[in-house]
């Protein structure tokens, strides 16, 4: 069992769905938390799920739309955006890498199948899980990731690093995040 000690390059994460796509790496800037406006450092630097953080923020469901993915070797790695199911606005980008042998099997099926995003998956299974950010981020929204979230290109975009564990402390997912909100 792999628990949360293991350094991992989420970056690498996001680096290698771009080459996928043929598309240049990410220029990432650290920052601290408290440098990220006001509006979004809630989402995220709470600690529990993207999903119903999002849900919060936004006032209604997330729906969610996958862009790519990557599945072998027991593990699912996918590019998501995560919308209003009202109003159709997106909230976020995730790059998720998804361990499915950490998942009971009618779990992972429901992961693959791609109709709900991973934490409504994990609530609706009744499997505690936490999200332990550990690096925050500014980005510059490219030509794709300003399509994707439906925002000028060049905006510039914050975002976090994230393990995802369960209550026993073993690796569910490792993430990229990044809310479509501007500093607001």
């Amino acid at each position: 069992m792999q628990t949360d000690t293991a350094p991992f390059s989420s970056t690498g994460l996001l680096t290698a769905f771009r080459v996928l796509a043929g598309l240049p790496p990410l220029e990432m800037g650290t920052v601290a938390l408290a440098e990220v406006p006001d509006g979004l450092r809630g989402v995220l630097g709470q600690d529990g799920g993207m999903t119903a953080a999002l849900e919060r923020f936004w006032g209604e469901p997330m729906g969610l739309a996958v862009r790519r993915t990557d599945l072998r070797d027991g593990r699912l790695r996918r590019e998501v955006v995560l919308a209003g199911i009202r109003r159709g606005l997106p909230s976020e980008a995730g790059f998720i890498d998804i361990r499915l042998d950490a998942l009971p099997p009618s779990v992972a099926e429901q992961v693959i199948a791609g109709r709900q995003p991973f934490g409504a998956v994990l609530a609706a299974a009744g499997i505690r899980f936490r999200s332990r950010p550990f690096r925050f981020f500014q980005v510059a929204a490219d030509r794709d990731l300003a399509e994707a979230l439906q925002v000028p290109p060049g905006s510039i975009l914050y975002g976090r690093e994230t393990r995802l564990t369960d209550s026993g402390g073993r690796v569910l997912a490792e993430a990229v995040e990044i809310l479509s909100g501007p500093a607001i």
